[in-house]
């Protein structure tokens, strides 16, 4: 019986190799729709001279939240590979209409975009734990790469979760006392501070990787 390994193992290869650009590129054009809508939107509320400072904020945050979004893919495409699936687009996309529903959320307060966000994270949990499944079945007997991102699935999903629960506490506090210009603007600053902590984290993460590569040379 003839063996098919070479043209198996060439298949695979094909699959893998576009990753890296497939991932990069997708999110390009997602993440560069999402800031020309947020772009659009803020025009639109001057306009409408209904951009007070709740809305300047949440800008900010959800302007922080498309960058953090396309950096972490950054990362996670240069680290790791695995041959493409359909899920593959289809969480990129999920995560961009999370965004343009933040975006529109700036006309409803922050409640809305509070909510929003939260779900956001709510399925970046489920994407690093594909993507750590992935990885696990794509790397599972190499050594290498589970000491270079040692502890990362642990902070990924722990502090989408956490971010989580702290944007749908906000949001349901915000709710429990009635709408007002303070607990606006509180909301407002409590969602840049979850995406500046999520660019604190990748920040940490890449050193991390450049000290245990820097590590590992010299070993």
């Amino acid at each position: 019986m003839r063996s098919y390994a070479k043209e198996i193992e060439d298949i695979r290869e094909r699959l893998r190799s576009p990753f890296t650009s497939f991932f990069l590129t997708l999110l390009s054009i997602i993440q560069g729709t999402a800031l020309a809508a947020l772009f659009g939107k803020v025009d639109s509320l001057i306009t409408r001279q209904a951009f007070h400072a709740p809305q300047i904020v949440m800008a900010i945050g959800i302007f922080f939240a498309i960058v953090t979004l396309w950096t972490q893919y950054q990362m996670g495409s240069l680290l790791y590979t695995w041959p493409v699936r359909v899920i593959d687009a289809f969480i990129p996309f999920v995560f961009g209409l999370f965004e343009f529903v933040m975006i529109i959320g700036m006309d409803h307060g922050a409640f809305f975009v509070l909510v929003t966000f939260g779900l956001f994270f709510v399925m970046t949990a489920f994407g690093f734990e594909y993507q750590y499944l992935q990885v696990r079945k794509n790397f599972h007997a190499d050594a290498f790469m589970h000491r270079l991102t040692l502890g990362f699935r642990a902070l990924d999903t722990g502090s989408s979760v956490a971010s989580a629960a702290v944007l749908l506490g906000t949001a349901a506090l915000i709710s429990q006392f009635g709408p007002s210009a303070g607990y606006e603007l509180v909301g407002a600053w409590v969602i840049v501070a979850v995406a500046l902590g999520h660019a604190v984290r990748q920040a940490y993460q890449w050193g991390l990787v450049e000290k245990r590569l820097a590590d590992m040379s010299e070993a």
